[in-house]
């Protein structure tokens, strides 16, 4: 059969240049990879969020039954069961009333915040009334699905007062050279690379690789006298190399963080095991460990 206007046979098939060719595209697989790690990477930001927002939610609770009076709920409610164990409600109300600012405080900023290790830790400047800016570092734990206060520093006109959930070390009562009481605890070693505008360190660690820099160290302690010397011994295990001892001395009575840096010879640190220890006269002695690889 035969075309009447062109006399093509029609039996033939027929092909046409301007018919639309659909192709499908396929994505690579390394874009499906980098698609993957990104959503992956949004989900675990958006889960720090929700998890730091968490932690300043029991802060913000806390403070609220400090301003209305209700120290025990404010005990009870919203501190941890390793806290109360060290610090009695008794304690933790002197505390308050010593620092006047968690009762009559308008607002509270948070500067920093990160969950590391199961411990949240929160850094805010807390405003009082009178428009006096606090500095306040909150440490809190998860007990029943809930963070919990763990520990509470406060930086108060240049001295640092702690009060916290750490029993786990010894204490010694001895008279220092004043003749006064002294039953000094070294109750944290902290280290790591890099500091907070606290001057605490940010994120804590025992692993240091040979170009980590300066490593600094907050030497916490508590029950201190005022002027009581306390002495800091760096140590390399592995070649049984160690600096001169650095002697300092606590500013007040009570509690205090004293913040160390040691730098690396010649740029890098050898390799190996270190151990920082501190003394103090009344023979309390406790030391860290860490490693570089």
């Amino acid at each position: 059969m035969y075309c009447k206007h062109c006399g093509k046979d029609t039996e033939e098939p027929v092909t046409s240049t301007d018919l639309p060719v659909e192709t499908k595209k396929t994505m690579p697989l390394w874009f499906k990879s980098l698609l993957g790690l990104v959503a992956l990477t949004i989900s675990a930001l958006l889960l720090n969020t929700f998890l730091a927002e968490d932690l300043t939610d029991t802060v913000k609770s806390q403070l609220k039954a400090i301003r209305q009076g209700d120290v025990a709920e404010a005990y009870y409610a919203f501190s941890a069961r390793k806290f109360q164990e060290a610090t009695s409600l008794e304690a933790f109300n002197e505390f308050i009333k010593k620092h006047p600012a968690f009762s009559e405080n308008k607002s509270i900023q948070f500067k920093e915040r990160n969950v590391n290790n199961d411990v949240g830790t929160l850094e805010s400047v807390m405003i009082t009334n009178h428009d006096k800016k606090m500095l306040v570092e909150y440490k809190l734990i998860k007990e029943s699905d809930k963070w919990k206060i763990l520990s509470i520093r406060l930086e108060d006109t240049g001295k640092s007062s702690v009060i916290e959930g750490d029993n786990t070390h010894k204490q010694v009562a001895k008279l220092d050279q004043s003749g006064q009481i002294n039953s000094l605890k070294f109750s944290q070693f902290v280290l790591g690379n890099s500091l907070s505008p606290l001057g605490l360190v940010k994120i804590p660690t025992h692993r240091f690789k040979a170009d980590s820099g300066d490593i600094y160290l907050n030497l916490y302690v508590t029950d201190a006298v005022a002027g009581s010397p306390i002495q800091v011994f760096f140590e390399h295990l592995d070649s049984h190399s160690a600096l001169k001892p650095v002697t300092t001395r606590t500013a007040s009575d009570g509690e205090a963080i004293l913040s160390f840096v040691f730098s690396p010879p010649k740029g890098s640190w050898p390799n190996g095991n270190y151990r920082i220890k501190a003394s103090s006269t009344n023979e309390v002695k406790e030391s860290v460990e860490f490693k570089v690889d």
